[in-house]
């Protein structure tokens, strides 16, 4: 998705999607989504890089479907629009608001799937990964 080509995952099960770091191209998603004829009921973002973030507020207006992150990805979210003004030049919209917070080893159900998520860091930041 976007110009950085961030990877954005949209799993069903028996009707249901969870989105997983909606990138900015919110049209095209929601596209997706409908062509799939599946209901969101979570967006996550595995990390709160700008790339991953850009297309929450679209999606989840459309959806009414819920923003979650890991707790730790919060300052680097609230940080975006500085961040990537400083280094790349570039102007970005505010960061979207979280609607809740994934724990490390948390359950998410989906459909007749229970995904579970899992915390760990990397030099690149805090990552929620879903697995």
């Amino acid at each position: 998705m976007g110009q950085l080509q961030t990877n954005c995952y949209v799993i069903e099960s028996q009707g249901q999607a969870l989105v997983v770091d909606p990138g900015d191209e919110p049209e095209r998603i929601l596209r997706f989504i409908k062509d799939l004829k599946v209901t969101p009921t979570q967006i996550i973002a595995t990390h709160t890089h700008f790339d991953h973030v850009l297309g929450v507020d679209r999606v989840r207006k459309e959806t009414k479907t819920q923003f979650l992150i890991h707790k730790d990805d919060l300052p680097m979210l609230e940080s975006m629009q500085s961040r990537v003004r400083q280094f790349m030049g570039l102007e970005v919209p505010p960061p979207p608001k979280v609607d809740g917070y994934l724990k490390d080893g948390e359950s998410l159900n989906l459909g007749d799937e229970t995904i579970r998520s899992s915390h760990s860091r990397s030099l690149a930041g805090q990552h929620q990964l879903v697995q």
